[in-house]
């Protein structure tokens, strides 16, 4: 490596500060195992508020790194496409922008406080209004 950092077994958990003064293992260890407790929902409402709820779909129970990135794949397959065929060319429109999503969301779990077992969440709404919002 060119700054000088050599990783090998040896080395690894105290490069990564995954260990404690002790020389147990870390929260920020737990966090990136491949077995741990941690989930994240995504929940779907079929309104503007949470009482006409849809579905909840889990991603957890293994490493965070990998949960998150599956928490914002599902998002993005569910991020719906309108097309509006009425003016030549035809116009098309995501339900939101998957690249602000994707900041907002990487940021919520790199800025949570993770210690506090308070997981972040993703929760999708349909506006009420929404097809006239797409209208373009």
């Amino acid at each position: 490596m060119s700054n000088d950092n050599h990783i090998s077994d040896d080395t690894f958990l105290e490069n990564y500060h995954l260990l404690t003064k002790d020389g147990h293992f870390n929260y920020l260890a737990e966090l990136l195992v491949d077995k741990n407790d941690i989930v994240i929902n995504v929940a779907t409402f079929a309104s503007s508020d949470k009482t006409k709820y849809l579905r909840r779909e889990e991603f957890g129970g293994k490493c965070l790194l990998l949960v998150v990135e599956q928490a914002k794949n599902y998002v993005n397959s569910i991020n719906q496409t309108f097309v509006y065929v009425t003016t030549t060319p035809r116009k098309e429109r995501k339900m939101f922008d998957t690249e602000a999503f994707e900041q907002a969301w990487i940021n919520a779990c790199v800025h949570n406080k993770w210690s506090e077992s308070n997981h972040p969440g993703i929760y999708v709404y349909r506006l009420n209004r929404l097809v006239e919002y797409l209208a373009f």
